[in-house]
């Protein structure tokens, strides 16, 4: 190879590449219903959850490690009904809406 008749060149023709958009079409108003339902599920999550962390810990009877493991599961899932599917539910929501 004869390096002298080879161009040293970093450009790089661009048009040549095809890029491919594999993402499927979602219509807004899946988006929308998604972004709804995610709202609702935190809502009501975070009630059920709390109804059943206040029925575990207010009866004597309860007392047991897989009680306290299940205190513990509707403690992480208060926090993620509360905090994250609100959060996604508005994402949703403005990512269909065409003026946002």
């Amino acid at each position: 190879m004869d390096f002298e008749t080879t161009p040293n060149t970093t450009e790089f023709d661009y048009d040549d590449v095809i890029v491919n958009d594999t993402r499927p079409y979602i219509s807004p108003e899946l988006l929308q219903f998604t972004g709804v339902t995610f709202i609702c599920i935190g809502v009501f999550g975070t009630i059920a959850n709390i109804i059943a962390i206040a029925g575990f810990t207010c009866s004597k009877d309860l007392r047991s490690p897989p009680i306290v493991y299940m205190i513990n599961l509707s403690v992480s899932e208060v926090l993620m009904c509360a905090v994250l599917l609100p959060f996604w539910g508005i994402y949703y929501i403005q990512v269909s809406c065409p003026l946002s």
